[in-house]
């Protein structure tokens, strides 16, 4: 079983700092764990991969790497975290254990996020979905 610790918040890049100080909190208790997830940005709103997400996402992964050398990290994408193509077209380097989030609720999403998970998959990146949603009373 892993455990995801997760900063959210919709407008992570506005609370920079408080989410580098929570994970070093986080990493000081939990790095020796080998089932810890980092997900550092649930669910990035009204932001882009390119001006928000992703140098948000440098910043908060070189902090965690300064402690914590391997458990996962995950980043999420633009569009509550549904634009993974976007992402694996300006993935993030330099950083090992990195992987991308994807937000699939399957009584509203359909095969375009699927197509966009395939593109994305195609461009050899890690996707991890860490938010399902069920319609109820959904039979699928």
């Amino acid at each position: 079983m892993y455990v995801i610790i997760d900063w959210r918040s919709h407008y992570a890049n506005q609370h920079q700092n408080e989410a580098i100080a929570f994970f070093k909190e986080m990493e000081k208790t939990y790095s020796k764990v080998n089932n810890v997830i980092y997900e550092i940005w649930n669910e990035p709103k009204d932001v882009t991969w390119k001006d928000n997400i992703k140098p948000y996402a440098l910043t908060v992964i070189k902090a965690i790497r300064a402690i914590d050398k391997k458990n996962l990290i995950v980043v999420g994408t633009s569009t509550y975290s549904q634009d993974v193509d976007v992402a694996a077209a300006d993935p993030i380097t330099g950083y090992k254990n990195i992987a991308y989030v994807l937000h699939f609720h399957s009584g509203t999403h359909h095969q375009d996020l699927r197509n966009q998970a395939s593109s994305a998959l195609k461009k050899s990146i890690a996707l991890l979905v860490t938010h399902t949603k069920a319609v109820p009373g959904l039979v699928l």
